[in-house]
């Protein structure tokens, strides 16, 4: 499917390995974009340097200028703060009117929100906002991970109608978060202990599904991994847009 405008929120432990391949695949899918923004509020730190793509002279950078220096294809747009739900609703609804000022008619476009963050609150305000735009074609590829174990799940809307299980339905810690969306650097909460295998596991899984989608092949709305066990699987629905109805496919 094609994707007109698209987002990576989070350059950090997962971010930071998946910006440049996604940026090459946008760039250069023929259903793909040169409209690529970057957000990400926090700064490098030196405890980062052990699972994140920073060189140390980078200490103290905004991490989404940092990992659009490193991007080569295409000049992505930066935006260096931290997501919350005003912030999001003007954002989006800037592009929406951006692409219809361009194109004339609203009902192609397609939005890709990749999420690479390990901030409950902040999912929870993306697919609210989301949810009230009501924008008719939409893919949001939620990556997080744990220590060794992970998943990535797409929340997907095509020509109006929600393909996927809403995640705020599927996953109860999503419906009242403990945490809370950082106003500043200072306010960031410690990350979840992770290995750069399950980091590098989560980017490389949801280019997989970024991939599937351009393509308009079949893909799971969940994907689970466990890098110590060695295993990776499907075991959401499968998604054929292809087909007359989404496929209910278990892994």
């Amino acid at each position: 499917m094609k994707i007109h405008t698209a987002y990576q929120i989070g350059c950090g432990g997962t971010g930071s390995m998946l910006v440049e391949q996604l940026a090459r695949l946008l760039r250069y899918h023929e259903q793909g974009t040169d409209d690529l923004t970057l957000v990400d509020g926090d700064r490098f730190e030196e405890k980062n340097q052990a699972r994140q793509l920073f060189p140390k002279e980078l200490i103290g950078a905004n991490k989404a200028k940092a990992v659009a220096a490193r991007v080569d294809v295409l000049r992505p747009r930066v935006i260096p703060q931290f997501v919350d739900r005003t912030f999001l609703r003007k954002e989006l609804e800037v592009a929406r009117d951006r692409y219809e000022i361009d194109h004339e008619y609203e009902s192609e476009w397609t939005l890709l929100l990749v999420l690479c963050v390990d901030n409950m609150m902040t999912r929870k305000h993306v697919y609210e906002v989301v949810d009230d735009l009501g924008f008719p074609n939409l893919f949001v590829v939620d990556t997080g991970n744990d220590l060794d174990k992970g998943r990535v799940s797409v929340y997907a809307r095509v020509r109006g109608e929600t393909v996927t299980p809403h995640p705020i339905e599927v996953y109860p810690n999503l419906k009242e978060p403990t945490d809370r969306i950082p106003m500043g650097c200072q306010e960031v909460a410690p990350s979840t202990p992770q290995l750069i295998t399950a980091n590098m596991m989560s980017a490389s899984t949801a280019l997989n599904l970024v991939q599937a989608i351009l393509s308009d092949q079949p893909w799971y709305s969940v994907v689970h991994f466990d890098t110590v066990g060695f295993r990776s699987g499907g075991n959401g629905p499968k998604i054929d847009l292809q087909a007359s109805a989404p496929e209910k496919a278990l892994a």
